[in-house]
């Protein structure tokens, strides 16, 4: 009889634990930054990208020696802050050239220390207000959200943190850079495949966002989206192949996934643009820093 009434309670215990195991994997899957380029480097390339990332978290300012191997190391900044955007005390570093070696140093540290709590408190309550409207919704929808809280909450200004989601969270005021790395920032708070692209708009160097809906990639372009009175356009969210048309992709010497060839179906995406939103355009569309 003894052996029956354990039996039982020893089923429930593994399950509990295995409930309470799985749903502290969702968590942290979250939160965990999508790392496109670091996941798709390998030999010299992956130990550099490695070398300024654990430099760079620490907020070390000493200079880092890299070798130039045939290959532009200017790059690599690229491929370590697009994966983590809330590196933001990297929005400026310094780098130069000699002797076949590629020098890095951090420019903005110091000031960061003070900023990062500002930051970090300022994520936290965005995304917490952010998952209220999320809940219950799909991938897709919640890319949308997230599309329009960054097109509504920054305006397309110069500033000291221009190109990081510092200028986007904290100062409202950005370029193409910090729209693109809030928005991956977002999108890794829940759990969305996002990638911060470089491309060339208008033949000026453009920072954009890849985003996975299903088995599927999207372009999403907060910057270009920016609305009147407020009100994102969509007219570049979520968009294919079809629709990308003028964007040229330099892709920081890494292969990039392929564009779905359609656009994703959203029910409210304008079939072409308004008077009001191409009278807008005719000033702030396609934008590049």
């Amino acid at each position: 009889m003894r052996m029956r009434l354990k039996r039982p309670f020893l089923y429930l215990c593994i399950c509990f634990v295995m409930i309470l195991g799985f749903c502290s994997v969702e968590a942290s899957a979250a939160t965990k930054p999508y790392t496109y380029y670091g996941s798709h480097l390998s030999g010299y390339k992956k130990q550099i990208y490695k070398k300024l990332k654990k430099t760079w978290a620490q907020g070390d300012g000493k200079i880092i020696s890299v070798e130039s191997r045939g290959f532009s190391l200017e790059y690599a900044g690229m491929w370590v802050l697009n994966d983590y955007p809330e590196y933001f005390w990297c929005n400026t570093y310094s780098s130069g050239y000699g002797f076949g070696y590629s020098y890095f140093r951090l420019a903005s540290w110091k000031n960061a220390i003070k900023q990062k709590a500002a930051f970090n408190k300022r994520v936290k309550a965005v995304v917490k207000s952010l998952k209220k409207k999320c809940k219950g919704k799909s991938t897709a929808e919640k890319a949308v959200i997230l599309h329009d809280w960054v097109c509504s909450n920054c305006r397309y200004v110069q500033t000291s943190y221009d190109q990081s989601a510092y200028g986007v969270f904290v100062k409202k005021k950005a370029v193409c850079a910090g729209f693109a790395r809030a928005y991956k920032l977002l999108c890794d708070k829940f759990g969305i495949k996002c990638i911060c692209v470089n491309v060339l708009l208008n033949n000026v160097p453009h920072l954009t966002n890849y985003v996975k809906i299903g088995g599927s990639w999207y372009m999403v372009d907060c910057t270009n989206d920016q609305g009147y009175a407020g009100k994102p356009l969509r007219y570049y969210c979520l968009i294919g192949s079809n629709s990308v048309g003028t964007y040229l992709y330099s892709s920081c010497g890494v292969e990039l996934p392929e564009l779905s060839v359609s656009d994703y179906p959203l029910p409210d995406r304008p079939i072409t643009m308004t008077a009001e939103a191409k009278s807008y355009s005719a000033q702030n569309i396609f934008r590049a820093s």
